[in-house]
């Protein structure tokens, strides 16, 4: 289907988050983290998750922030859950 998806979050913290979701945060639902979506965060910044802005919406929805739009790690999905 080739969905681009940008998510705004305030949970976990930005820090923890890393796509695709490969170890346990603790968090409920985490499953929605895929690993090509885009992932921004009301509180601040981490190394894979920038905080919410006009600038950096528009960078995420012009694939300029991580993981880019990219298909490549859907993979490491499947190797998580076995």
């Amino acid at each position: 289907m080739n969905i681009k998806l940008v998510c705004i979050t305030n949970f976990p913290p930005p820090e923890l988050i890393c796509l695709p979701t490969l170890k346990d945060i603790d968090q409920v639902e985490s499953e929605w983290f895929y690993p090509q979506s885009v992932i921004l965060h009301e509180d601040g910044d981490g190394t894979f998750v920038k905080q919410v802005s006009a600038e950096n919406l528009q960078r995420a929805l012009d694939g300029y922030l991580y993981p880019y739009w990219s298909n490549r790690y859907l993979p490491l999905i499947e190797e998580h859950i076995k």
